[in-house]
């Protein structure tokens, strides 16, 4: 898994292979709450491995008011211990 995620960093650490995607509320913040963490919890771990995300960047994460980068999302996967099609999935609404 490391080895997959040194090559992902390598491969987006160019700008131009940056891709947006944007997670919702419960992708991110289910994981965290089953971890039993704060948001600011969160951000200081995301902060050892590498972002530099505060704890109000990742509650507008978890309200759907900030995109996650691609090279963000291979991060909190390995944070959140969850793979990265679990944050990517999304939330059929229902009429």
């Amino acid at each position: 898994m490391e080895l997959v995620a040194k090559k992902y960093r390598d491969i987006i650490s160019q700008p131009s292979n940056a891709i947006c995607f944007c997670t919702s509320v419960s992708n991110t913040r289910c994981p965290r709450l089953a971890m039993g963490l704060s948001q600011k919890q969160l951000a200081a771990r995301l902060q050892l491995a590498g972002l530099g995300l505060t704890q109000k960047a990742v509650s507008r994460i978890e309200t759907g008011d900030r995109v996650v980068p691609d090279y963000e999302l291979i991060v909190f996967s390995e944070v959140l211990k969850v793979p990265i099609c679990t944050l990517l999935l999304c939330e059929q609404a229902t009429n």
